[in-house]
């Protein structure tokens, strides 16, 4: 019984992103001071293990401004990514993964890379601004274990409305194992503009463990997606785009073996009537991930009574 409870809370895990995103000045009860110097300290646990030399890499993404607004900095600032006006939950992990896509695929260098001592990692005298926390994968003997990648702002507005320079942050842990089983994956592109300057074709890498696997070309004619399949032994899968259409903003979005694509136009409104085609396809995706929740833990259950 133990065990089917600790594989419920793996797979709860799974389909709820870390609580780390960015929060509007209006919510806070005084001025941000940009140029104050700030803290972070992360705190890596589970069960007992000892995190000790295992690497975790920082990656500056953004200034920003006593507004609050952000620019793309070093790298960054070549992507057609929109960091600002983004208030949700939803929007903000989308945000996460489109950046961590990138820097996957194209090897963003760092700002620094760290080691874990004593379960810790204490990193000073950070100017302010949005930064990106990636974490070394741990191979196990019985399982694999991940600590979830996460934006940050620094310095954090607290619950109470006033801005934290000594910033602490608990990275959650997933532990699974890999199956061994075919998984059939599947890369769509969705637009969100009027349709009249969207290009006939766009580009897409597939990469497997940073490795680039396959290029293609997403048109009308394979309904703008492409499915493969292959075995899934443990290995992280992205998507990128390549040479985005100008006037459009990239989003990558992945809920398990389905990727999506987003292309927004810089013209496009959100308050647009909502429609099947442009209603927020996080909300749907999070369904889909909550229905194989259920049918995991029933998959459990059930093989737990046959033993």
């Amino acid at each position: 019984m133990k065990k089917i409870i600790l594989n419920m809370l793996i797979l709860v895990s799974l389909i709820i992103p870390l609580d780390v995103f960015a929060k509007m000045t209006s919510d806070s009860k005084e001025l941000i001071d940009i140029d104050k110097v700030t803290n972070l300290t992360l705190n890596y646990s589970y069960d007992d293990y000892n995190f000790d030399d295992v690497s975790v890499k920082l990656y500056y993404i953004a200034s920003i401004n006593k507004d609050f607004d952000y620019q793309l900095e070093s790298e960054f600032k070549d992507y057609s990514i929109s960091i600002n006006g983004i208030k949700t939950h939803e929007e903000w992990d989308i945000l996460k993964q489109t950046l961590e896509s990138y820097i996957k695929a194209d090897n963003i260098k760092e700002l620094e890379s760290y080691s874990i001592k004593n379960n810790k990692v204490e990193i000073q005298n950070l100017k302010a601004g949005l930064y990106f926390v990636e974490n070394e994968k741990i191979d196990r003997e019985d399982y694999t274990l991940l600590f979830d990648s996460f934006l940050l702002n620094i310095p954090d507005l607290n619950e109470d409305g006033y801005w934290n320079y000594d910033v602490n942050v608990y990275p959650k842990a997933q532990s699974f194992t890999p199956k061994y089983e075919i998984v059939n994956y599947t890369v769509t592109k969705e637009w969100k503009d009027d349709k009249k300057n969207r290009p006939q074709s766009v580009e897409v890498e597939i990469y497997k463990d940073g490795e680039v696997i396959s290029k293609q070309i997403l048109s009308s004619s394979n309904n703008w997606t492409y499915d493969w399949e292959a075995v899934d032994d443990g290995s992280i899968w992205t998507i990128v785009e390549r040479n985005v259409p100008d006037g459009y903003n990239v989003s990558i979005l992945n809920s398990g073996s389905n990727f999506i694509i987003i292309n927004t136009s810089s013209n496009y409104e959100e308050s647009n009537p909502q429609t099947l085609d442009n209603i927020n396809l996080y909300f749907y995706l999070l369904i889909i991930s909550f229905m194989g929740l259920v049918l995991g833990i029933i998959s459990l259950i059930l093989n737990n009574k046959k033993v």
